[in-house]
């Protein structure tokens, strides 16, 4: 019942979000960093993760039981 803020909750809000975000960013490194297709895969996840996925727990997080406390957080 409490909000993670320790560990890596204290450095990243939502660490499996970075790691997906990361690990497209590290195929897109291994194909060279060129502009053009591969750069479809790590601009699909962050336009997802930045306007879907991160904005609809922090509503669902500031809705919940712990609202207050991840406000804060």
């Amino acid at each position: 019942g409490e909000v993670l803020d320790r560990g890596l909750w204290g450095v990243v809000r939502h660490p499996n979000y970075a790691a997906e975000l990361l690990f497209w960013l590290g195929l897109w490194v291994s194909t060279g960093c060129e502009l053009g297709p591969s750069m479809a895969g790590p601009a699909a996840v962050a336009l997802m993760l930045g306007s879907v996925s991160v904005p609809r727990l922090e509503e669902h997080m500031l809705n919940s039981r712990r609202g207050a406390a991840y406000l804060d957080y």
